[in-house]
């Protein structure tokens, strides 16, 4: 995952960073269709416990992902996005996407 290793090296502040890396692993695990706990997530994004715990209960309270006790391992935690979190995630990348076709376009107005 290189873009993990991407953002582990840039210089945002601790919680704007943590808070992509654990979006980042969730996306990953919502492509994949595989559930994620705690100790995933903390390999995954190379959080520590305490920095992971902070970022996981903002989230949270901000109803973006919801922590539920593993029903065949009950010592696991999983980390499930909400619909909130879903639909958050849909906006976000349609805005980007029209950011980008805008600048294409005005890359090509420029260049003629």
């Amino acid at each position: 995952m290189a873009e993990i290793q991407i953002i582990r090296g840039r210089r945002d502040p601790g919680q704007a960073k943590n808070l992509y890396l654990v979006g980042l692993a969730l996306s990953y695990r919502r492509m994949n269709q595989r559930e994620i706990d705690l100790e995933a997530l903390a390999s995954v994004t190379g959080l520590g416990r305490s920095s992971l715990q902070k970022i996981l209960q903002s989230m949270v309270a901000d109803e973006l992902i919801l922590l539920e006790r593993d029903e065949s391992d009950l010592r696991r935690t999983l980390v499930k996005p909400t619909q909130n979190y879903i639909d958050l995630s849909i906006v976000m990348y349609e805005e980007i996407r029209d950011l980008i076709l805008q600048t294409e376009r005005q890359l090509k107005t420029v260049q003629s």
